[in-house]
């Protein structure tokens, strides 16, 4: 009976002891999960926005490159300075009369080409021409008059039956004879016109006269 009763005894201390030592062991795991719990629900926040936030430190140690500093503005254009208005242009001079501090051009002898008139013989001015020569520049007008071929000259009274004064008589004679058929030439080269109006310095007096040196007529009885 002793040992019976110790037996139940112990064995009533054995289930005593095990209930025991469970509710223990269901307290520890329960405590257990429950820090577990707290721990997930303090601890993923933190992690989740640790990883979400952006690392410039960690990229700039990588190498990253930083942006060029803003560039200074260009310094302002400097305006260029007043141009002075140019001066007022000078009139032209009226024509005919030569410009302020120019050279007057020398004035072209009066000859056959530039002082002709009314009474210029056309023909006997072209029959002049055409044969040209240094005693030509001196004719200043060729007129026929009343049959008569006179030849103005720029020549003074003292050229009577001087070598251009013969020249021109001569070429008159051949003009009226060749060109005009005269049977009675008539020749007058007279000088520029003086006191004495334009005194003859060479002529030929009809068909009994050939000879251009100057022939004065005979005065009258």
């Amino acid at each position: 009976m002793r040992s019976g009763g110790h037996l139940a005894r112990r064995g009533g201390r054995r289930r005593t002891t095990g209930r025991g030592d469970r509710s223990w062991l269901m307290e520890t795991a329960v405590g257990a999960a429950a820090a577990a719990v707290l721990g997930l629900a303090v601890g993923s926040p933190l992690y989740a926005g640790r990883d979400a936030e952006p690392r410039p430190l960690a990229e700039g140690a990588a190498g990253a490159v930083p942006p060029p500093p803003p560039q200074s503005p260009p310094p302002p254009e400097s305006a260029p300075p007043p141009q002075s208005p140019p001066p007022p242009e000078t009139p032209p001079p009226p024509r005919g009369e030569p410009e302020p501090g120019a050279t007057p051009a020398p004035e072209e002898p009066r000859t056959a080409a530039s002082a002709r008139s009314e009474h210029t013989d056309l023909e006997a001015l072209a029959y002049f021409a055409e044969s040209g020569g240094k005693s030509f520049a001196r004719v200043t007008d060729i007129r026929t008059v009343g049959g008569y071929l006179r030849v103005y000259t720029d020549l003074p009274a003292s050229a009577a039956d001087s070598r251009q004064a013969i020249e021109l008589c001569e070429r008159g004679l051949r003009y009226l004879t060749e060109e005009r058929g005269t049977a009675d030439p008539v020749v007058f080269v007279q000088a520029r016109s003086g006191q004495n109006g334009n005194p003859v310095l060479a002529n030929v007096l009809g068909a009994g006269d050939d000879d251009c040196r100057l022939t004065r007529p005979a005065p009258a009885r």
